[in-house]
């Protein structure tokens, strides 16, 4: 696998694919996209520092957290369908 296929395969790539589909994912159904909850949790870290993806924690028992990308997350994710694109034609 090349370069470009491992960015692509990134976590946090499917992560933001996944959202763009979805609209929003709760952190279990994330966790489905992922090889370990660690690996998550720190993609999960780095998407949220980044503003790339909001983080929603709804009040009911049991509480609800749910992910969903902002305006700059829909931005980057437009941007990668374009880079997959490319890679993929080559």
């Amino acid at each position: 696998m090349g370069v470009w296929e491992k960015f692509l395969n990134s976590s946090e790539v499917r992560i933001l694919m996944y959202l763009s589909r979805e609209k929003e994912a709760r952190y279990s159904k994330l966790k489905e996209l992922v090889n370990s909850r660690a690996t998550l949790d720190w993609a999960l870290r780095a998407l949220l520092k980044k503003e790339l993806v909001r983080r929603t924690i709804v009040d009911t028992r049991p509480i609800q957290t749910t992910y969903s990308l902002t305006p700059k997350g829909e931005q980057v994710v437009k941007h990668l369908a374009e880079l997959t694109k490319i890679v993929l034609e080559e």
